[in-house]
This record gives C-alpha cells, structure tokens and sequence, in this order.
C-alpha cells in the first residue's frame, strides 16, 4: 500500500466529508474521492473540503466532490482500472452488497476500511468481534469459513465446518441433540490479525511518536501490543468474559492476570482480548476455566484477614497487624510481616500467593511483590 504523497482514497459513502478531510489534511493523502448520494450535503461536503487545497503544486487534483450510488463509483473505479489504495464504506445497514465491488476498487495490497451505521444487520446482537468475522469472511471463500457453535448450558464454544453443519452437539450432552447450542455463521474463524504486519505498525507508532498518545482512552501500543498477542495460532475465535466464568464457579471474579498465568502455567494458549477488557482469549475448555477460578479463589481465601474496631463494625483509621504469607524462594524466618493498614470501611484483604495482588471486598487495588520490609497498603474507598 502506498503512502504519504502517493496515498489515493475513495470515500464512497462520505456523509458530510469529516472523514475526507483527515483523509486530506492528517495522512497527506495524494486524493480522495468523496462521494454520497444525497446531493442534499453537497454544500456542506465542500465548506469541509474547503481549507485544503483542489489542486497540488504539481497540478494534479486532490479531491472531488460527486453525488452517485456508491455501487456506481465502485464499478466505475474497476472498469476504468482507476484502483485505489484505500476504500472507505461506511453503510447505513448490511455491507454485504457493496462488498464484491468494493474489493473489486481497491489495489492489491491495499486496505478496505468497513464499517456500518447500523451495524446489527451483520454483526448481532454483539456486533464487535461478529462484524469482522463475517466481513473477513469475505474475502476467503473457501479457507477457515466455518461455523461457531456456544452452548448455553455449559458455557463450551467450538468450530465446525461445513459438512458438519447437521452434526453440530456439545460434549456436555454426551453426543446427543441439544436445544442449548446456539450457532452463528458461515464466519471466518482464522486469525483475525497478522502479528509481523502489527509488529511493523507498533514499530512505525513509536518512530512518529504516536505510540504513547491516548485518544478516547484508547493507548495505541498497549492495544497493538494486545493484538500480536491474540495473533497467536493456537488460539480459537471469540472470547470469555470473566463475569461468565465468575457466574458458573459461584466466585467473584478472579484477576486477569492470575487467570492467565495459570491458564498458561497448565498448557493453554491465553491472553487479553483487544474487544472486551474484561475477557480472556483462550483454548481452555470452560469446564477446566471455572476449576482454574476456583482454585486461584481456594488459594486466596486461605489468607484473609478481617479486622472490626469495637462495635461500630468499621475498621480503624491505622491497624498494625501480622499476618503469615507464604514467601516463596525465601528464608522460612521471613514469612511474618508487619503491615501498617489504612482503611475508611471495613473491608476483606486476599492475598493471592502467585500474583501478589491486594483485593479488598473483590475490588483490585494495587498489585505489590513481597519486599523484606514493611509496606503500606492505601485504600481510600468509601
């Protein structure tokens, strides 16, 4: 895909020309073409346009402003061999019939930006993760299109292709028919990211500075970050939220961080989903999730520690307490530990033994290793 000064853009279904605009004046695009049908923005797509120049100082225009069906602009662009590196379809409702000729406009190696205003025509009820399955589904006929099966009863999600459409079960039924599978496809159900092609975007993020700004507080190198690591091959499609698994296990919810270190401490692929911050991608069955929460939950409760002051049933404004805790690597002798602890309610501390990470009343507040000398815990919660 061509870059900087060489960047060509059509903008097929540009509203009222915003995304035009930063096509124009923040990626130095060499041409957009804006187009919507509704000639009723015209004057409006224009007073956008305006502050960027019609025409490079080479003579050649950088925009243009045409009122058409936008299938029209596609199948103009492929007739006339006239590609481009990016284009932009942003439907009202499905995209499912702009999809071949959109493919058809742009260049190999180019990009095909989809999005959708009224995204659940394609994307369900849950239209994130859904919606770039069915649109990368697309453009691979035959590899990896299958179907995603969840079952309600036991939590368990698996693929299966097509010629196993009419034998879709769950193992919690022992192979027998169940009413409590629900399956969603034909989606793609291969990577939905190329780890070198992210890993070369992580790279130029930081070279332009962009890697450590936040917008809509969203940091760009934590999600990159997160999504090489979802481009693990191992790892199925879809997510599990932890609010699930805390549901099956009858726990609160256990730290990501512990989940996932354990998860790959018993041989499962996991990591963070990019989607859904509270949520794990994993080839761990649920079944073998909710034993894994439970057990990280029997380790923490072996450690807690609740203190009152007098009758009023709150704690004190500083209690000093010792509390044995288990310091694996260290001299026995060590394991006492003196912590002066700070507190406006009364409250539960869990010392998870792997993570070393503090909850009081199931809510994270710091994560801390163990040190030989005293610490301070803080909590100002109401």
């Amino acid at each position: 895909m061509s870059l900087g000064r060489g960047l060509r853009v059509l903008d097929a279904m540009c509203g009222c020309g915003v995304r035009s605009l930063r096509y124009l004046s923040q990626a130095g695009a060499a041409f957009v073409w804006a187009n919507d049908a509704f000639e009723g923005y015209r004057s409006l797509i224009l007073s956008n346009l305006s502050g960027e120049a019609r025409v490079s100082p080479e003579g050649d225009r950088r925009w243009v402003v045409t009122h058409l069906v936008a299938n029209k602009v596609l199948a103009e662009s492929y007739l006339q061999r006239d590609f481009f590196d990016l284009v932009d379809i942003d439907s009202f409702g499905s995209d499912s019939s702009f999809m071949s000729l959109a493919i058809a406009a742009v260049k190999i190696g180019g990009l095909l930006y989809i999005t959708s205003t009224d995204g659940y025509s394609s994307g369900g009820h849950r239209p994130h993760q859904v919606m770039l399955r069915v649109a990368r589904g697309k453009l691979h006929e035959n590899s990896q299109y299958s179907f995603l099966s969840y079952c309600n009863r036991c939590g368990n999600s698996q693929t299966f292709p097509w010629e196993e459409l009419g034998r879709i079960s769950c193992p919690c039924t022992n192979g027998g028919v169940s009413r409590s599978v629900v399956v969603s496809g034909p989606l793609w159900t291969g990577p939905l990211h190329d780890a070198a092609y992210l890993t070369e975007m992580l790279k130029l993020a930081r070279e332009w500075g962009w890697a450590s700004t936040k917008q809509n507080d969203v940091d760009l190198e934590k999600l990159l970050n997160q999504m090489i690591d979802e481009s693990n091959p191992q790892l199925p499609p879809g997510y599990i939220k932890l609010d699930e698994i805390a549901r099956r296990a009858k726990i609160n919810s256990p730290p990501i961080s512990s989940l996932i270190s354990t998860l790959e401490k018993e041989g499962f692929a996991a990591c963070r989903s990019h989607i859904a911050p509270n949520a794990v991608k994993t080839n761990c069955p649920m079944a073998a999730c909710v034993r894994i929460a439970r057990e990280l939950r029997h380790i923490a409760s072996k450690y807690v520690c609740m203190f009152k002051n007098g009758r009023s049933g709150k704690l004190s404004r500083e209690l000093q307490f010792c509390c044995n805790m288990p310091n694996r690597g260290h001299n026995p002798d060590l394991k006492m530990r003196f912590i002066p602890f700070q507190c406006r309610s009364y409250a539960a501390m869990m010392w998870t033994l792997d993570s070393g990470l503090i909850w009081l009343d199931g809510l994270l507040i710091l994560g801390m290793t163990i040190k030989e000398s005293p610490f301070r815990i803080l909590y100002n919660g109401g």
